[in-house]
């Protein structure tokens, strides 16, 4: 499985960092973000998600 951090920035997508203490990754959209930006996100996720969770 590439590392999820790696396959952000491989496809521009920035900012987006791990929890220090409690893991887990957090997208802050509320007011910086484009709606481009939003939609580009949830599409890598997605894909993300299909290719490397097992089913």
């Amino acid at each position: 499985m590439q590392n999820l951090s790696q396959s952000l920035l491989l496809r521009g997508l920035q900012a987006l960092k791990g929890h220090k203490v409690l893991g887990g990754m957090r997208a802050s959209i509320y007011n910086a973000m484009s709606q481009n930006g939003v939609e580009a996100l949830i599409s890598f996720m997605k894909k993300f998600e299909t290719e490397n969770l097992p089913q």
